[in-house]
């Protein structure tokens, strides 16, 4: 995680294992170019594809600078948030204690906030961990069509507690509404509707794991660049925090 970086390069890795010929992206100058697929294994200098291991292109690609753009314009706009469902286990590499912590809780960088001086930073502001229970509750609203529906008009707006009590006043159970408001604790991001589907709350269930909201920055030419990622708690009911080099911070139980 320490050049994250390579986790947004993630996104152009998945299209490039598309089986299509070609694909479509947009230019800054706002024209649509599109890249010719089938001669880009020959520009791969390694990786699998993987959202752990992506393609890294060489830069005498033809279509290098378009794909570099497209990251770069993501960097650019703060308001844009991303929401990936990602592997933050190396970066959750402290173990806070040897409680079980069944009901989750969670974590607040409060100093030793890393230098944006260099590209690919990540500094980590804000840690949810969802209990294996809630879990359960989000399963639950997925497959109600008229809570799903104001989850997701919801977050188009708020967050947090402001969240729990707009879908309750729509008519969403209160644990159902709380187990909403736990996922966006710190963020109101429409796209962790696309990442955290009913298979992969349903895997993360039965393997008795808990749900991690991870709100980090990456540095980009100075500056510090908000995202958002949804991961595996593994370890769960175990806390492991982020190693100081992401920033330092204290956990509250739940």
């Amino acid at each position: 995680m320490k050049n994250s970086k390579k986790l947004m390069l993630s996104i152009i890795s998945f299209c490039l294992i598309i089986p299509v010929f070609s694909f479509n992206v947009f230019a800054s100058e706002d024209t649509t170019q599109t890249i010719d697929i089938s001669i880009l294994p020959s520009y791969i200098e390694s990786g699998s594809g993987t959202q752990e291991d992506p393609y890294i292109i060489d830069s005498s690609c033809p279509y290098k600078i378009i794909m570099d753009q497209q990251i770069q314009d993501i960097f650019s706009n703060q308001d844009n948030e991303i929401m990936l469902t990602s592997d933050f286990s190396g970066a959750l590499s402290v173990k806070y204690n040897n409680t079980r912590y069944t009901n989750g809780g969670k974590w607040h960088c409060t100093g030793n906030i890393p230098s944006s001086s260099s590209d690919g930073i990540c500094w980590i502001r804000n840690i949810s961990y969802g209990s294996n229970s809630y879990i359960d509750e989000l399963m639950t609203i997925r497959n109600t069509a008229t809570w799903w529906t104001s989850l997701n008009t919801g977050i188009l707006n708020v967050c947090g507690p402001d969240l729990v009590n707009y879908l309750v006043n729509t008519g969403v159970s209160t644990t159902v509404a709380a187990a909403c408001g736990y996922l966006f604790l710190y963020t109101a991001c429409i796209d962790v509707l696309n990442s955290v589907t009913y298979s992969y709350l349903s895997t993360t269930y039965n393997n008795g794991y808990g749900l991690l909201t991870v709100n980090y920055s990456i540095s980009y030419h100075g500056d510090w660049y908000a995202t958002s990622t949804v991961a595996q708690w593994t370890t769960y009911p175990y806390v492991y925090v982020p190693a100081s080099y992401y920033g330092t911070g204290t956990f509250t139980s739940n």
